[in-house]
């Protein structure tokens, strides 16, 4: 289940969200967009600044409070570069962070000990995947192109043939994202998501004219389910509904910033 806590970190007040899902050998948190000092249009706590370089030094700084949160070592932070793709990068030594700079990653199953992991998103789906048994962690985002790609399934898979993880041992926590009501896509991107599952399910897509409304997060947690992973922990809110509190690419008209996804794997 997902919890909301109020954190004190100096002059921030920050929202922070988790899943009580996971053991005490994952740390994680989910951020929001509350209680920076990051000025407009990315208010307040943006983990980003793409598109707008000139607020790297907030993005930057905001990103070794969270490291500082979880107790990790900011230095070690890997950030990869997110593309909307289904790439999924294999951390298995140090070398293998190196290799990833500036290749398109939008997922990374890892089994090494005290590298935080951040990912960020403004409506997308952020999925945390955990295997206690193998020490396991995948991290995935997950738009409309990687979820038609089946990404999670595809980092599921990658878990089990990596690292030899069983799908029944793997837990799964889905962040706050876009939801059905406000997630609306033209009937070729909905029939691309469509073909991502095996069965279909009524609850996904509600045609409403010419337009057709996609949960995605149900979406994920099918494509999870599919793949033998059924413990899995679905965040209610929504990033566009409650944009006080998320970044929303839609909701704020695509000039936004982002929150994000930071998890690591204790020694």
């Amino acid at each position: 289940m997902f919890e909301i806590s109020d954190l004190k970190y100096e002059k921030f007040a920050l929202k922070i969200f988790t899943s009580n899902i996971f053991d005490e050998s994952l740390v994680h948190l989910f951020s929001t967009r509350v209680g920076g000092d990051t000025p407009a249009p990315l208010q307040e706590f943006t983990l980003s600044a793409k598109d707008y370089f000139e607020y790297d030094k907030f993005a930057k700084k905001n990103l070794e409070i969270l490291c500082k949160i979880i107790k990790a070592d900011f230095k070690k932070l890997i950030s990869p570069n997110q593309q909307h793709t289904d790439n999924i990068a294999i951390l298995k030594k140090e070398e293998d962070i190196i290799n990833i700079k500036d290749k398109p990653v939008d997922g990374i199953v890892t089994d090494l000990k005290n590298y935080p992991i951040c990912l960020v998103f403004a409506d997308c789906v952020p999925i945390l995947l955990f295997d206690a048994n193998k020490k396991v962690m995948g991290i995935v985002h997950a738009g409309w192109k990687g979820t038609a790609k089946a990404i999670v399934a595809k980092t599921v898979k990658a878990m089990v043939s990596e690292f030899f993880c069983e799908p029944k041992n793997i837990k799964a926590a889905i962040g706050a994202a876009i939801c059905k009501k406000c997630f609306e896509v033209n009937p070729d991107v909905s029939n691309q998501l469509g073909v991502s599952i095996k069965n279909a399910c009524g609850n996904i897509f509600l045609e409403k004219g010419d337009k057709v409304h996609v949960d995605l997060k149900l979406l994920n947690k099918i494509q999870l389910n599919e793949v033998g992973v059924n413990n899995v922990d679905v965040c209610e809110y929504c990033t566009c509904c409650d944009n006080k509190l998320f970044y929303s690419y839609r909701a704020d008209n695509k000039i936004t910033g982002r929150h994000g996804m930071l998890a690591m794997i204790k020694e």
